[in-house]
């Protein structure tokens, strides 16, 4: 019996309900001393001159674009969920530093977030020189893994240039509706009871 279903986009609510990973995020996110340790960093050069103000309509792009960007977390009735906001108060921090000191600047850079508030997302251009740049990004792990990051560098690389990306049909809390709804299905529940008798 196939127990998988077609992912499709949930009606629009106040908050929605977060998946597994995230909501395992969520609690390690509390723990003291976490800090950082769930941001993801990244820093990219760039030779050649930069339109400053392409950048910034190519991040609020991406921003209006996916969700993730303007979804902030908080806990209602003892568990987390996630809230979708329309809009998300986003600007590129523009810096000028010494090419040695970069790795100092991307360290003050980074720095802890509040889930409650989003986006959970920051960026930085650093002007090391002439036609010379790094871009920082920071963002939480909580809405972004390895696999989108690759989709993110793509679409900005195709936005920046004036090119065309594909419309997006679902987006991540919808995926996290179907998961739930899978995890509380009797399908899933007699997986759950085969496999713990096979393992005895």
């Amino acid at each position: 019996e196939n127990i998988y279903t077609a992912i499709e986009p949930v009606e629009e609510k106040e908050y929605y309900a977060v998946s597994s990973a995230q909501e395992r995020m969520y609690v390690l996110n509390q723990f003291k001393g976490i800090k950082t340790g769930y941001n993801i960093t990244g820093v990219t050069i760039i030779e050649g001159t930069i339109d400053k103000l392409r950048l910034e309509n190519t991040f609020h792009t991406l921003i209006n674009r996916h969700e993730a960007f303007r979804t902030s977390f908080e806990i209602i009735d003892g568990k987390p969920v996630q809230r979708i906001h329309k809009e998300a108060d986003f600007n590129v921090v523009y810096m000028e530093v010494a090419e040695e000191k970069l790795n100092e600047t991307v360290e003050k850079f980074v720095q802890p977030f509040d889930l409650s508030k989003a986006p959970l997302l920051r960026v930085g251009l650093v002007k090391m020189g002439v036609d010379i740049h790094a871009l920082i990004y920071d963002m939480h792990h909580i809405i972004s893994d390895g696999t989108s990051m690759g989709i993110l560098i793509k679409e900005f690389i195709s936005l920046y240039n004036g090119q065309e990306v594909p419309e997006i049909r679902i987006q991540y809390k919808d995926f996290a509706h179907w998961q739930n709804k899978l995890f509380d299905s009797e399908s899933i529940n007699e997986q759950e009871e085969y496999w713990i008798s096979e393992f005895k």
